[in-house]
């Protein structure tokens, strides 16, 4: 059986390897470029490269941890740990719930599909402290709104709420 800290080595490290696939192999091949885009922040290439390169940096403090513990925990004391089968169904439910985002967009719109997921990723998380979930889950998606709308002039589905 593998130590916390050993998942958190294999992980950080799977995090990081799909994150440079990402940048290097799959988003310069899969994304088509027009020529003479002016705004860095419009090319179609942009916020791919930017969510991978968030991923790699996740994925780094993740395999960080890994390989310098805080503090003089041992593997074995390190709170909760939950069953292959619960994890299993958590991640399962975690990608089922990216599925049902995916198609909730286009009927409730990207801020109410946004808040309703994020609420539901949040509880399947473990966190129940309801002033941390609910001014998440509403703040975050509005901000993001506003920024994509208002600041990088990049349309996003209102859904049912389109004018």
């Amino acid at each position: 059986m593998l130590t916390p800290r050993a998942w958190d080595l294999i992980i950080g490290s799977g995090v990081v390897a799909l994150a440079l696939l990402g940048l290097l192999a799959i988003i310069p091949s899969g994304v088509v470029l027009p020529g003479g885009v002016e705004i860095a922040a419009l090319s179609p290439d942009f916020w791919p490269q930017i969510v991978m390169i968030c991923l790699a940096i996740a994925g780094a403090i993740v395999l960080f941890q890994g390989m310098f513990p805080a503090g003089n925990r041992d593997d074995e004391d390190e709170g909760e740990s939950l069953s292959f089968g619960v994890a299993s169904l958590k991640l399962a439910t975690a990608i089922l719930a990216v599925f049902v985002y995916y198609f909730a967009i286009t009927h409730l719109g990207i801020v109410v599909s946004s808040c309703v997921v994020l609420l539901g990723l949040m509880l399947l998380g473990g966190e129940r402290r309801l002033k941390i979930l609910l001014p998440t889950a509403v703040i975050l998606p509005v901000l993001l709104y506003y920024f994509f709308t208002y600041v990088a002039n990049v349309p996003l589905p209102l859904g049912m709420f389109q004018s």
